[in-house]
């Protein structure tokens, strides 16, 4: 079976990780001091971090067909 052994390790990846991991924990910090504004800048930043992913995706750093 021929598979791919990318495993998602393109520059469009690894973005959408990072940010999303910022956001998640920028809403963390909020839901512990009870900051909506802390949450919703998180919330923002994952956001945020899906579509630059996807745009970066669309633009070729996502993975290449064969």
């Amino acid at each position: 079976m021929a598979g791919n052994d990318n495993h998602g390790g393109t520059p469009a990846a690894w973005t959408l990780v990072a940010l999303v991991l910022i956001g998640a924990a920028v809403s963390g910090v909020g839901v512990a001091m009870g900051s909506y504004a802390w949450i919703g800048a998180g919330a923002a930043v994952i956001v945020l971090g899906l579509v630059v992913g996807k745009v970066m995706q669309v633009t070729a750093r996502g993975k290449q067909s064969a």
